[in-house]
């Protein structure tokens, strides 16, 4: 950075004592005085870099936002990649959660527990993990109707029918993201997961 304001306090000296017949002291002089010290020119440096910054992320929400108005196929991609990503975190979460109670499903299996019984306990508590979530995020779309409505593309935002949809769809979702934990539930071995313990 010096050697930058360097090279700009030369260029206005020589602009001075060529323009203005100063002195070379006297035009390096007034030169820096123009430019400001470093600390100066280092400050409006970052400001202008943080205006920036911020001018090109607002652009950039107004594109998204242009973009899922104008095109009903990217928002259709958007919706499938969120609805991919809700599967995978609450199939992540179900997996983890059998990791942690494998201990105690053997135990219920070692004392008699059926596997089926194991399969509704697993599937009854992804479909708890994603009831919460469709509560929550019920009210939430309902209550931010009108920031909304324009994104939506030939729907209320508070369309009844289009909400009973959305949550059918997640329930199904959860039902898919929790088979796979509830049927690797089944498989523990007893004697190996108390042992393991």
């Amino acid at each position: 950075m010096d050697e930058e304001l360097r090279s700009h306090v030369q260029h206005r000296a020589d602009d001075l004592v060529e323009h203005s017949g100063l002195s070379r002291a006297e035009a390096e002089r007034r030169a820096r005085i123009e430019l400001g010290s470093h600390e100066k020119v280092k400050e409006e440096c970052r400001e202008a870099l943080a205006t920036y910054f911020l001018e090109t992320f607002l652009q950039d929400i107004d594109f998204g936002v242009r973009m899922l108005r104008k095109s009903p196929r990217f928002s259709a991609a958007f919706a499938g990649v969120a609805l991919f990503l809700s599967l995978l975190g609450l199939y992540a979460l179900l997996a983890y959660w059998v990791k942690q109670r494998t201990a105690e499903i053997g135990m219920r299996m070692a004392l008699g527990a059926q596997r089926s019984h194991v399969l509704r306990m697993v599937i009854r508590q992804g479909l708890l993990l994603a009831g919460a979530g469709i509560i929550v995020g019920s009210a939430v779309s309902l209550a931010l109707t009108r920031l909304l409505r324009g994104l939506l593309f030939d729907v209320a935002p508070n369309d009844p029918e289009t909400l009973l949809v959305v949550t059918l769809l997640l329930i199904v979702v959860a039902l898919a993201a929790s088979l796979i934990p509830a049927w690797r539930a089944t498989r523990i071995d007893p004697m190996a997961a108390l042992r393991h313990e």
